[in-house]
């Protein structure tokens, strides 16, 4: 398996974030290929001060797409609630995919810049 994608976050203070992608596998030509079936598979997702930080700053409520459909087929949805982006810290952060025979990858990786709100309640 090849290094994680780098994906850097930008995270609007205040503002419920949210990010959905689908994993392909690659032909042997490099083109994409068919949506990987996620069926019995656990995505999580962390947001960390730095890699060797033993402090969760924030979890993503990680969830899969209806793995019998498909437009969804692959797909892989994370969310933080305007309440907790509200109260975050910039850092780094990573995406794995635990599948049931345990194996685990992580897919994408990256830094989050928190961007301070204007507007407030």
């Amino acid at each position: 398996m090849a290094l994680p994608e780098n994906r850097n976050l930008v995270i609007y203070k205040g503002d419920t974030f949210s990010l959905s992608f689908r994993l392909r596998q690659k032909q042997t030509s490099g083109a994409p290929g068919a949506y990987v079936d996620l069926t019995g598979c656990t995505p999580k997702a962390q947001i960390r001060a730095t890699e060797d930080s033993t402090t969760v700053l924030q979890e993503f409520t990680a969830t899969l797409g209806d793995q019998t459909n498909v437009d969804t087929v692959g797909q892989v949805n994370l969310v933080i609630s305007a309440a907790d982006t509200a109260n975050l810290s910039p850092g780094v952060w990573d995406v794995q995919v635990t599948y049931p025979d345990n194996t685990v990858t992580t897919y994408l990786r990256g830094s989050v810049t928190v961007t301070k709100e204007v507007t407030r309640a």
